[in-house]
C-alpha cells in the first residue's frame, strides 16, 4: 500500500453511525455493533476527513433519533441526511434542520424507507429547506427512471457511482452524464459494491469514474460508505486502499473539488 493524502479540508459524504443505545426498527436491517462514533472518528483521522455527512441506515428505518443523537455529538458542522416520509409536519423537520439535517435519503433498494415513489411528495416538503435530495436504486434500471430523475428541479445526489447492480450500458452512462448536466452530482462511493468485474482493479467502475470526472469534475463528490454494511465483520474492505483506488481515477487538479469544493458547495 503506499501513502495517501486528501485534500487539505476534506469531507466524507457517506457514512452511516450506529450510536449505543438505539435498536433497529421493527422489520429492519439490525443494527451492527461497533459502528459508533469512537470508531468513526479513528477512521476519519487516519483518512485525514475533516467534515463528515452521516447519512440515516436502513436499519433505523424513518425513526431519525438516533441520527439527531449522533449530529448532537459530532457538532457543528456535521450533515445529516434524514429518511422523511410524505406529510411528515414541518415543526419534524424543522427539528431535523436545526440538528443539522441537510437532504432526504430515498431509497429504492431493499430494507429502504423511502422509495423512488414518493419522491415528488419528499421534495416538495424539503425544498423551502433547501435540503438536498440522496437517491439510490439500481442504476442498471435508470432508463425507467429518467422521467422522474429529469425533473427533479433542484441540486440532488445519484448515489454509489449509480450503483449498477447488472452492470452498465454505454446508454446507461450517457445517462448519467445527461443527469449531471441538469441538478445532478453523483457520488464516488462503494466502487466495490456496484463492480462487476472485482477486486483489485475494479475496471468497470475505474472506466465509469474516469468518465464521469472528465465529464463534469464539478459534479462528483466522495463517501467513504463507511462501516461498510453489506460485508460481514469478517470481510470488511481495507478503507484506505478503497480511498487509494478513487484518488488514482481522479486527476490531481481535479482532487480539491471533489473530496473539498463540490461537497461544501452543495451542504456547505
Amino acid at each position: 500500500m503506499t501513502d495517501f493524502k486528501l485534500a487539505d479540508g476534506a469531507w466524507d459524504t457517506h457514512c452511516h453511525i450506529f450510536p449505543d443505545g438505539f435498536s433497529s426498527a421493527p422489520n429492519c436491517p439490525p443494527a451492527p455493533q461497533g459502528a459508533t462514533l469512537t470508531e468513526y472518528r479513528a477512521i476519519a483521522e487516519k483518512l485525514g476527513i475533516t467534515r463528515a455527512v452521516v447519512v440515516q441506515p436502513n436499519a433505523y428505518g424513518a425513526d431519525n433519533a438516533a441520527l439527531i443523537a449522533t449530529l448532537n455529538e459530532m457538532g457543528a458542522g456535521t450533515i445529516g441526511i434524514a429518511a422523511v416520509l410524505p406529510g411528515t409536519p414541518r415543526e419534524d423537520l424543522d427539528r431535523l434542520h436545526d440538528a443539522g439535517v441537510r437532504g432526504a435519503r430515498i431509497m429504492n433498494l431493499g430494507g429502504g424507507a423511502v422509495p423512488l415513489a414518493m419522491l415528488a411528495d419528499v421534495l416538495a416538503m424539503i425544498r423551502p429547506l433547501n435540503w438536498v435530495p440522496v437517491v439510490q436504486f439500481d442504476g442498471s434500471e435508470i432508463s425507467k427512471h429518467m422521467v422522474v430523475l429529469e425533473a427533479i428541479d433542484t441540486p440532488w445526489v445519484l448515489d454509489h457511482y449509480g450503483k449498477f447492480l447488472s452492470g452498465m450500458t454505454p446508454s446507461d452512462v450517457d445517462h448519467v452524464k445527461r443527469l449531471m448536466d441538469t441538478h445532478c452530482t453523483i457520488k464516488f462511493a462503494a466502487h466495490y459494491e456496484a463492480s462487476q468485474s472485482g477486486a483489485p482493479a475494479y475496471e468497470d467502475i475505474n472506466a465509469l469514474a474516469t468518465t464521469l470526472i472528465t465529464h463534469r469534475p464539478d459534479r462528483v463528490i466522495w463517501g467513504s460508505n463507511w462501516p461498510h454494511l453489506l460485508n460481514g465483520p469478517d470481510d470488511k474492505p481495507d478503507d484506505s486502499v478503497l480511498v487509494e483506488d478513487v484518488l488514482s481515477w481522479i486527476p490531481e487538479e481535479h482532487r480539491v473539488d471533489v473530496f473539498v469544493n463540490n461537497a461544501e458547495a452543495l451542504f456547505g
